[in-house]
């Protein structure tokens, strides 16, 4: 008969096979841990990047963007000038031609006497040089106001009026897509006495 006794390792074998188990425990848990501080250093990778891409775009931002204000503000500042030259410029012809001798002349005359050939070829001389000169309309009233002459294009769509603080007479109108600077000056005479309104 047999019997079966049973069997017990030495108790060195037991230490080895623990240890032999405890190691591939271990490194499933090695693994585990590798795979967890990848992930953690490809967020901090990808944290410090986005960090330091913000950091520089904030830097740099400030750098490119000085220059471009610096630049938009010395253009519109020029684009103003050129346009506030144009105004004064158009403002002081229109005070010119009112005080031009000729015209006062041939006005008094038309004044007198309305019906004066000579006086009407002369004003239209003048209009039309007048028109030569950059004026894109002209109309010329007498001393009651009522019309003498005309000669040029004057819109009669005017949808903005502005008017200016230089000149109670003087305004800026858009039409037919473009600005318009309209002004209206009494003719005096040498005495200061009005002659007729342009």
């Amino acid at each position: 008969m047999l019997t079966c006794k049973k069997f017990k390792p030495p108790k060195t074998a037991t230490k080895r096979l623990s240890m032999h188990r405890s190691f591939w425990r271990h490194g499933l848990f090695l693994i585990r841990d590798d795979n967890k501080i990848n992930i953690v250093a490809c967020l901090l990778l990808v944290g410090l990047t986005l960090a330091a891409g913000i950091a520089v775009y904030g830097v740099m931002r400030s750098q490119i963007e000085s220059p471009l204000y610096r630049g938009f503000e010395t253009a519109l500042r020029g684009e103003s000038f050129f346009f506030q030259s144009h105004i004064d410029e158009g403002l002081a012809n229109t005070h010119m031609v009112s005080r031009r001798l000729p015209l006062i002349q041939i006005l008094q005359q038309l004044n007198i006497q309305p019906d004066n050939a000579t006086a009407m070829r002369d004003m239209k001389r003048k209009i039309d040089s007048l028109l030569l000169d950059g004026f894109t309309a002209v109309a010329v009233y007498d001393i009651n106001n009522n019309e003498v002459m005309q000669a040029g294009h004057f819109s009669l769509d005017q949808t903005k009026i502005l008017p200016l603080k230089v000149d109670h007479n003087s305004f800026l109108t858009w039409n037919d897509n473009q600005l318009t600077l309209r002004v209206s000056k009494d003719v005096l005479d040498l005495d200061g006495r009005r002659v007729a309104g342009s």
